[in-house]
């Protein structure tokens, strides 16, 4: 993996990570059950941060994103107030929504920028049609827009 990518790579790990600190974190204050069950080495933050002093970041990566839609999943049974309340507290740290998170499109997109190019006309068309409003841009920030405007230029360029 060259130096961009694992930049990209290891900035992708941390913005996940800490949505799913924020997220673990509200649940658990939620609920006694969910406090007891992740207090000790059962956390899954806890195995994350073991696999990350071992070394093992594409399992840690692995696990993150497992966990991260494990949260998503867990979050859909929320009711409304608290579905608020959670997407404030990950705004308020200035990290994607629930909502956000759970786009396919965006987890797709950043995919691609991971691997670093597109790959066919499916993916040009999925980036370009996503990316012309204005809204979903917010998903991503600055670096990653400025990425994906490269993967566009290099697949332009190869047509």
């Amino acid at each position: 993996m060259d130096k961009e990518k694992k930049e990209f790579f290891l900035k992708d790990y941390k913005r996940q990570k800490v949505f799913a600190e924020c997220v673990l974190q509200y649940f658990v204050s939620k609920s006694e059950m969910l406090a007891e069950v992740f207090k000790n080495e059962d956390n899954p933050l806890f195995i994350l941060q073991q696999l990350e002093k071992e070394g093992e970041f594409k399992k840690a990566y692995s696990g993150v994103k497992m966990m991260v839609n494990d949260l998503l999943e867990w979050g859909s049974g929320l009711n409304s107030e608290e579905k608020d309340e959670t997407n404030k507290i990950l705004l308020d740290k200035k990290l994607p929504t629930c909502n956000q998170m759970s786009n396919k499109a965006v987890k797709k997109i950043r995919r691609f920028i991971i691997r670093g190019k597109i790959l066919n006309d499916e993916e040009y068309y999925l980036i370009k049609n996503f990316l012309d409003d204005e809204d979903n841009r917010k998903n991503f920030d600055a670096d990653e827009i400025e990425r994906i405007n490269s993967l566009i230029r290099n697949f332009e360029i190869k047509q």
